[in-house]
């Protein structure tokens, strides 16, 4: 027997009765610390639709991130979307769908499809130019003003 194991073996707690009191005093825990938090630090969203293509044809599964242009710091929230099989994209902040803050934004796409290899399903590399897939290169600017926004079709290019 380890000497940890020997430690334990001599404690001698009511088991129930500890490990009600264990359970109880980490639920209070918790509670304490959700409840202690700085109330809803949620920035106004306002909905922000799209529709993006590579050479004229659907971006099916890619992945847009929207960062903000004057970005103040590190933490500063970015919206991200899943784009759909038409090429249609919701921004999503917080709750799916949700959109933006207002700003402006600088938008990073990224397309890896996926492939069947044998019988297996594979992502490939990024198969959009490299120039999309940073925000200090990418040309897709956007605006995010109150109320919603239906951005016009984004159509990239090589």
């Amino acid at each position: 027997m380890t000497k940890f194991a020997t430690f334990l073996s001599h404690l001698n707690f009511p088991s129930t009765t500890t490990r009600a009191m264990c359970a109880a005093t980490c639920m209070f825990a918790v509670l304490i610390v959700t409840g202690c938090s700085s109330g809803d630090s949620r920035l106004k969203v306002y909905p922000v639709r799209g529709k993006i293509a590579f050479e004229g044809q659907p971006i099916r599964g890619g992945f847009v991130v929207a960062h903000p242009k004057n970005l103040s710091q590190p933490s500063d929230v970015r919206a991200t979307a899943q784009i759909q099989q038409d090429g249609s994209f919701e921004l999503t902040t917080y709750d799916a769908g949700d959109g933006a803050p207002a700003g402006e934004y600088v938008l990073t796409v990224e397309w890896t499809p996926v492939h069947q290899v044998g019988g297996d399903y594979v992502r490939t590399q990024n198969v959009l130019p490299p120039k999309y897939s940073q925000p200090t290169t990418s040309d897709l600017v956007i605006q995010v003003a109150e109320g919603t926004a239906d951005l016009p079709p984004l159509n990239l290019r090589r």
